[in-house]
């Protein structure tokens, strides 16, 4: 598997253009067009926004000047969905069908609670059978993949995502794969699945990390601050609660605290 085509979800947010300059170095990198997808989405009794276009313009105008500089191939979006009430996150989820990877930005809630970004990650990385590569709020990460870390236990999500990973694992110059136990004995070795992407040209070592008393998610993400980590791979284990699909405690505490970008799978 390699990437071909990239899916980036454009805004007006300030992260937006750190988002772009991520997307567009790894479409470089890999040979892949980029496809930005500006959404333009109704709720019920709102107004219309005026200053809309304007905001749509500029993304635009950034998005063709990041690709042109960079000589990428580039395929830009304007979908203005106007079917009151049908959230972003469901128009992204219908192009997400139709790409490799689809890179999105981590939701900033403010003090006035929801915004129209609310929920873009989790709703995209459950709805979309698609990797999702989610950008911290602040912060510039181009170049990112370099040295990556992988969180592994055995199972159907982190299956997945490294899987998913596989194209950037290969371009990597160190990775890490890690499992996280409850203490130093016992715990069960990566050797297996380190031979399995040793196979797949890998640079991989395997690592054991025990929790003490912290949270798994805390666990993983001190290590990436410790060990200059630019980007971790992991699953995303998801279930049903009150009938609508929601990720599981460690996923949601990653996209809560990320400071570097991770990509997901579920």
């Amino acid at each position: 598997m390699a990437l071909r085509e990239i899916l980036i979800h454009m805004d007006s947010t300030p992260q937006c253009a750190a988002r772009l300059e991520l997307a567009v170095d790894l479409a470089r990198r890999h040979g892949a067009r980029l496809t930005g997808l500006y959404v333009l989405t109704y709720f019920p009794y709102a107004s219309r926004n005026t200053a809309a276009e304007a905001q749509v313009e500029a993304a635009r105008d950034m998005f063709h000047e990041q690709a042109g500089a960079a000589g990428i191939a580039a395929e830009w979006r304007r979908v203005d969905w106007q079917v009151v009430g049908v959230s972003i996150w469901e128009v992204i989820t219908l192009h997400a069908y139709y790409t490799d990877l689809v890179v999105v930005g981590q939701t900033k809630t403010g003090k006035a609670g929801q915004t129209a970004t609310e929920g873009i990650p989790e709703r995209i990385i459950l709805g979309s059978g698609r990797p999702v590569l989610i950008v911290p709020y602040a912060g510039s990460f181009s170049g990112m993949g370099q040295r990556i870390m992988v969180a592994w236990k055995a199972g159907r999500e982190s299956t997945r995502a490294l899987n998913d990973s596989l194209p950037l694992l290969q371009a990597a110059q160190e990775v890490t794969l890690v499992t996280v136990s409850d203490t130093r004995d016992g715990a069960p070795s990566p050797c297996t699945i380190c031979e399995h992407l040793s196979l797949h040209g890998v640079p991989v070592r395997g690592k054991n990390l025990p929790t003490g008393n912290q949270q798994i998610a805390d666990t993983l993400l001190n290590h990436v601050a410790e060990q200059g980590i630019d980007l971790l791979v992991t699953g995303a284990y998801g279930y049903t609660s009150k009938g609508a699909p929601a990720l599981g405690v460690v996923a949601r505490q990653l996209l809560q605290s990320m400071t570097i970008p991770v990509l997901m799978s579920h």
